[in-house]
């Protein structure tokens, strides 16, 4: 252990007495360490860091090991120290630490735990900590199958011991000798999901886990400090990044990513959490979180990197379902049925953007928003400065519908000047950033459309200007406002279609004027009934 004190000096003991109950103030269980102390530079009530050392018998449990590293000596071999006493179980000298620990006598034989329980001296078998996928309950590793002509992995679910260091101790389930993958597994598990194959999340074939009975039915939502949520938000920010990463076909941002969600993961704190709440998200969560990611982090081509992203996703909407966010104001869980030989697989979005992380530039579009996991409000006075953009567009659209180009040119100047009073401080960080981005689109469109020479020029940037337009309503809402109307027209710029926003459900269509003036239908209500 370490003392404050003494930076950079290490000092050694022996543990000779670990409590058999917990100290209700501070739910710890103080452990007595005998050290030499001659110069008394040790004083009551310092602060210490220290690990413990054990030596792990057969089946995990402690066994008790000689003082000074010295083998224990048997009954009749030799002198021993005075004041030993023999063993009742192996008949080793055991060296009572002082009377009151005379309950618990330190054996010092490989042989004996220290409260006189006989433990089997044989080796445990142990498999480094990276091998099994952990899901609170269970413990699942992938062995290699000696006979296969190609490396074939087949789950199996072990029963494990205490976790020692860089290893678990096996308890049951595996054999001496026996090959298990240590790193790569998520992917094989994820593989085996996808193909709707027994993994760590099912027992057979298309059959996931289920609670048990007496489980309470539905999502559990726990009570969490804001602070908590914060830092979790945080967390799902950097989440966003690498699923941004992943849609735009860039392996390196999203390894970026990784990085970054790795430290957001480190920086919540579990023990702001009641008991039931850290359990469930170190003992069930976090370690299929933090597998995922060393998957993708060893990824080495986008279709690596997009296969384990999809348990990392699912188990990330649970995180949210059950503890709650906080610096965001929406979470939504996208589906893309196609994804994985149509198997299907979601992801989480701060908005309805669709952005599909597992095709990319192939069909970035494929998905649609099926739950809202999270939503808050923003603030009410920039509700109504986008109120005040979204009124004036309206004017736009209608001048455009009437092609009345003078008109067009005057709200196009009005949009820019409602748009440049709009003070994204009041927002939380995330976004914040996302309304600049959008702002910078709105803006580059409001730039082409000032410039226009005719209303052909003003209509072919109005289109992105409108889908910037709309997908901020989405994510920040309105406010002064009575409806928000989406329209949409199939038929423009040569069947590709376009949208636009109305306060009202009578089609002006500004793409086509009087040419095709009630081309359009609405297709969603953004605000109002």
């Amino acid at each position: 252990f370490t003392a404050r004190s003494y930076p950079g000096e290490t000092f050694r003991g022996r543990v000779s007495f670990v409590s058999p109950t917990v100290t209700d103030r501070t739910r710890a269980i103080p452990v007595r360490v005998d050290v030499p102390n001659e110069d008394r530079r040790l004083k009551p009530d310092m602060l210490i860091r220290g690990i413990i050392h054990a030596a792990l018998a057969d089946g995990g449990l402690v066994a008790g090991s000689p003082p000074a590293d010295k083998p224990g000596d048997t009954i009749g071999d030799h002198d021993h120290e005075e004041g030993a006493i023999p063993c009742d179980m192996c008949r080793a000298w055991a060296q009572r630490a002082d009377t009151a620990a005379a309950r618990y006598p330190a054996c010092a034989c490989a042989g004996c735990d220290m409260h006189g329980k006989h433990v089997h001296a044989e080796k445990p078998l142990v498999i480094p900590a990276s091998a099994p996928l952990l899901t609170g309950k269970r413990a699942v590793v992938y062995v290699q199958q000696p006979d296969a002509e190609d490396p074939t992995f087949v789950g199996r679910e072990i029963e494990l011991g205490p976790r020692a260091g860089d290893y678990y101790v096996v308890r049951s389930g595996l054999h001496e000798g026996e090959l298990v993958a240590v790193s790569g597994n998520f992917k094989i598990d994820s593989a085996l999901q996808i193909r709707a194959e027994p993994s760590m999340m099912t027992t057979r074939a298309g059959e996931f886990w289920k609670a048990p009975p007496d489980s309470p039915v539905g999502p559990i939502h726990y009570e969490t400090p804001l602070e908590f949520r914060e830092r979790l938000g945080n967390a799902i920010d950097a989440y966003f990044d690498l699923a941004r990463g992943l849609a735009d076909d860039d392996l390196q941002a999203a390894l970026a990513a990784v990085i970054d969600l790795n430290a957001a993961l480190g920086r919540i704190d579990a023990a702001e959490l009641d008991d039931d709440a850290r359990t469930a998200l170190q003992d069930e969560h976090l370690p299929v979180v933090q597998h995922t990611l060393k998957s993708i982090a060893e990824a080495r081509t986008l279709d690596e990197a997009r296969l384990p992203f999809l348990p990392l996703s699912d188990e990330l909407a649970d995180v949210v379902r059950h503890f709650g966010v906080s610096g965001l104001l929406a979470v939504h869980r996208v589906h893309c049925p196609m994804a994985f030989d149509d198997a299907g697989a979601g992801w989480l979005q701060p908005d309805t953007d669709i952005r599909n992380p597992y095709y990319g530039a192939v069909m970035l579009q494929c998905g649609e928003v099926v739950e809202t996991l999270h939503q808050e409000d923003a603030p009410v006075e920039f509700r109504r400065q986008m109120g005040s953009v979204v009124r004036e567009a309206f004017t736009l659209s209608d001048a455009l519908a009437g092609d009345d180009f003078e008109r067009a040119l005057e709200a196009v100047r009005s949009v820019e000047q409602a748009l440049g009073k709009v003070d994204p401080d009041p927002l939380p960080e995330r976004p914040k950033s996302a309304w600049q981005s959008r702002a910078e689109r709105l803006a580059e469109a409001l730039g082409e459309m000032s410039g226009a020479g005719d209303l052909d020029e003003i209509r072919r940037p109005f289109d992105p200007f409108s889908e910037a337009l709309i997908a901020a309503v989405r994510h920040f809402g309105v406010d002064g406002l009575d409806a928000v109307h989406q329209v949409h027209c199939p038929m423009a710029f040569d069947d590709r279609g376009a949208d636009w926003l109305q306060p009202d459900e009578e089609i002006r269509n500004p793409y086509y004027g009087a040419e095709m003036f009630r081309c359009g239908e609405v297709v969603d209500t953004l605000h109002g009934e």
